[in-house]
């Protein structure tokens, strides 16, 4: 059966994939990473959501001046939002320790969700899969998140803006 003729989620696209891959850093989970993730969940029947690694994560955060949570409670915060969202055996939580974890050489994925800013991320996985003979992922770009102001969402600027209230 191929995917066009396979019934679909409520509230989903026309095309639902088996497994879908979603990434980041998922820290201070906000209304940006839930729109990513409900994204994934739309168009995918499985979504691995692929969290980078604390060694990863701490060079971000020295990057950034802020201090990133452990790997653990990232994803025990991710667990437990998907599983308060009637996500529960739709996800599986994985440890990213590159770039690219496995998406460019599993072909079973057939997907993958992002933010418009990480498309070309998602440009250079498909680049690598195409080059290793695998099939291009549908890059799925999830709907951008704003705060009050109309800017982006992030970790980064909430981090900022309590720093902020606490001067």
């Amino acid at each position: 059966m191929d995917l066009q003729s396979q019934p679909t989620l409520p509230g989903s696209s026309s095309v639902i994939h088996d497994r879908i891959i979603v990434a980041g850093t998922f820290d201070l989970l906000h209304a940006g990473h839930e729109s990513m993730l409900d994204t994934a969940f739309a168009h995918g029947r499985h979504v691995e959501i692929w969290v980078v690694c604390d060694e990863m994560s701490a060079a971000k955060g020295v990057r950034l001046g802020q201090r990133i949570q452990p790997f653990a409670a990232r994803t025990g915060l991710l667990s437990a939002w998907c599983d308060a969202h009637g996500y529960r055996g739709r996800y599986s939580t994985h440890e990213l320790k590159d770039a690219f974890g496995d998406s460019t050489v599993d072909a079973t994925y057939t997907a993958i969700v992002c933010s418009d800013e990480t498309r070309l991320g998602c440009e250079s996985i498909n680049a690598k899969r195409v080059s290793s003979g695998l099939a291009p992922l549908d890059v799925v770009v999830a709907p951008l998140v704003t705060d009050a102001a109309g800017v982006k969402l992030s970790s980064t600027a909430l981090r900022a803006a309590t720093a902020q209230r606490k001067i």
